[in-house]
């Protein structure tokens, strides 16, 4: 069970969370509310706690004076916290801290549901980040792949890309690749499957980690030819790394500018059954610019 606690100082705010999450699952305990962080720390910072969704600007005690103390506690703890749009440079800081999410005054029901619901399941799987930027790859991780499944609008969108310094590209020709590892053979904990993330991190600045642990990389070249090019290596680094028979590769058809990713991503989903029929290793291409089944030739 989901245990969370809820801090805000406005009292409709506090109501209307606890009416929208009890709603959507009875198996979340929401052990407790809070008026500040001051209020929240004293009361429950030795009650577990697997997430706090708090207001950023609070008396006594604001939202990020809160995490950065309850984390000295309960350092597992999963947070999300609500700003309004004159207070983004507070959300920045957050990125410094580690938060899931940032949620903007009025409350998107659906975001918070989705947001909640991805959480909960790092939460029962255990899910723990690595590396010095784990708490930036959490939430723009987040954020990218609510823009992939069109749950996020433009001018939010466009918010979110200047804040992680995200890429336009709108000239360059782009692709979307979705690696899913084999879970009962790839050892997530391990060194080589951290290596990769990182690996890829520092090479594709589009690239993701989907609730799933999946990987997405967005692939962004002058021309096909690059595109392909650019498919080869990530087989080459994760052959290398994991082993490309522990995966199933997907890889979209070729659009133009990186406002091409939602759409590539909807025809991935429609290629998912093609693993039905393919073997591990074999990237299941919808694109002309390689065969529909196609294995790189390593010599």
């Amino acid at each position: 069970m989901l245990k969370m606690l809820l801090v805000d100082d406005e009292p409709l705010i506090v109501q209307g969370l606890r009416a929208v999450i009890q709603e959507f699952d009875e198996d979340i305990e929401i052990i407790g509310t809070a008026k500040n962080g001051m209020e929240a720390l004293t009361h429950f910072a030795n009650e577990p706690c697997d997430l706090v969704i708090t207001d950023i600007k609070m008396p006594k005690m604001d939202g990020l004076q809160l995490i950065e103390a309850w984390k000295k506690e309960q350092p597992e703890t999963k947070f999300i916290v609500l700003s309004g749009f004159q207070e983004f440079e507070y959300v920045k800081r957050g990125l410094a801290i580690g938060i899931e999410n940032y949620l903007l005054k009025p409350l998107n029901e659906t975001e918070l549901i989705e947001t909640i619901t991805q959480i909960k399941e790092k939460v029962e799987a255990d899910f723990q980040p690595t590396g010095d930027d784990a708490a930036y790859y959490i939430l723009r991780d987040n954020a990218l792949w609510r823009w992939l499944n069109n749950r996020i609008g433009m001018e939010d969108w466009k918010e979110r890309m200047a804040l992680y310094k995200m890429p336009l590209a709108t000239e360059m020709r782009t692709a979307l690749v979705w690696i899913q590892p084999m879970y009962e053979q790839v050892d997530r904990t391990a060194d080589g499957w951290h290596k990769l993330q990182r690996q890829l991190r520092a090479e594709y600045p589009f690239m993701l980690l989907n609730p799933e642990e999946e990987l997405l990389i967005g692939l962004m070249a002058e021309d096909e030819a690059g595109i392909a090019e650019q498919i080869t290596t990530v087989y080459e680094e994760i052959g290398a790394l994991i082993g490309v028979e522990q995966c199933y590769f997907l890889m979209s058809e070729v659009g133009t500018g990186t406002a091409y990713f939602p759409k590539a991503f909807r025809g991935l989903e429609q290629l998912l059954q093609e693993r039905l029929v393919s073997s591990p290793g074999t990237l299941i291409s919808a694109d002309k610019i390689l065969p529909h089944r196609w294995r790189p030739n390593f010599s």
